[in-house]
């Protein structure tokens, strides 16, 4: 009998020359795939969120990750990290329709789960969809996005400095310095909340 061999060769693929076949089928294949998508997109995505410019080289690695995480996403489809990653990899690269289909499915299929991490990364989604529906000035889609992100998690820093613009847009200063203070009390050290308090708070020097 004539035994197919596909299959054992896509296997001995992904263990020894880092290939990944068409479609996952075992944990093992999903680890190897998962390490290389983490080879691809750590350093620029860290360097995206520290608002550092991509180079060249850093985009063309998050773009070869993205067919990856989508294998992932289908030998997985409920476990919400690889929708947030696939959508902070579209944020990365300006691609922002494509990231807001990532972040609505990450809240759409996902199953929660009652653990610390996927608190944080479904608050971080919510949060996601909130900034991109501010910098498009649909300023209720990111307020209702922000109110849900605060209420999974109401410690994460940026959130509050989004919510004190949301404010500052409505006229509402004292509220904003409310928000602008819980970040800086969540990390002393955030620019961002730093710079907004500033803005708001200490009279700007006219120059001679």
């Amino acid at each position: 009998m004539r035994i197919n061999l596909l299959p054992i060769l896509a296997l001995v693929l992904v263990g020894c020359s880092g290939v990944e076949p068409d479609f996952l089928y075992t944990n093992a294949q999903a680890t190897q795939v998962n390490n290389q998508i983490a080879d691809l997109t750590t350093k620029p995505i860290q360097k995206y969120l520290a608002g550092v410019e991509l180079s060249p080289a850093d985009r063309t690695s998050l773009e070869k990750a993205l067919p990856l995480i989508d294998q992932i996403i289908q030998f997985d489809p409920i476990t919400i990290n690889s929708y947030s990653l696939k959508g902070k990899i579209h944020r990365a690269l300006g691609q922002i329709l494509p990231a807001k289909e990532a972040f609505y499915d990450g809240i759409a299929r996902s199953a929660p789960l009652n653990n610390p991490d996927d608190t944080l990364i479904r608050s971080d989604l919510y949060l996601e969809l909130a900034q991109i529906n501010y910098e498009e000035e649909n300023f209720s889609a990111a307020q209702a996005a922000l109110e849900t992100s605060l209420k999974i998690d109401d410690e994460s820093p940026a959130a509050h400095v989004l919510q004190a613009r949301l404010y500052i847009r409505n006229n509402k200063k004292q509220l904003a310095n409310d928000h602008i203070l819980k970040a800086l009390l969540l990390n002393a050290e955030y620019e961002p909340a730093r710079v907004l308090f500033t803005e708001l708070n200490v009279p700007q020097v006219a120059s001679p």
